[in-house]
């Protein structure tokens, strides 16, 4: 199915009931993706010095068997969009005149360095 389909698909089931403006969700989000990043920076899954500095950069340090499990078991449960997400991670960079910042208008982007 294409991405259209998939939103569209996605877009009905709202399993959390009617929500704000997406770019207020998006920042009221802000503070708790923060604190995940920087646990797992703690935890060394994301490179301390790369994440000073303003960027994610994965190590090679392994999840869990239990929590690998528990990873596959709810992207399996949501395959199509988990594929969605994966894909437009993988095929779409976050910054620039092409952006997924631009793309989303969830962020500003105009002063990205490109």
């Amino acid at each position: 199915r294409s991405y259209r389909e998939i939103h569209k698909a996605y877009e009905k089931l709202k399993p959390y009931g009617d929500q704000p403006d997406d770019i207020i969700v998006f920042k009221r989000m802000e503070h708790s993706q923060k604190a995940a990043l920087t646990t797992m920076s703690k935890a060394g899954f994301i490179d301390s010095k790369s994440y000073i500095d303003g960027r994610v950069v994965f190590t090679d340090q392994r999840l869990s068997k239990e929590l690998s499990s528990r990873i596959k078991e709810i992207c399996s449960s949501n395959t199509e969009l988990y594929s969605l997400l994966k894909l437009l991670v993988s095929n779409y960079q976050l910054t620039g005149n092409n952006g997924l910042k631009k793309r989303s208008k969830l962020m500003e982007y105009r002063y990205d360095l490109v």
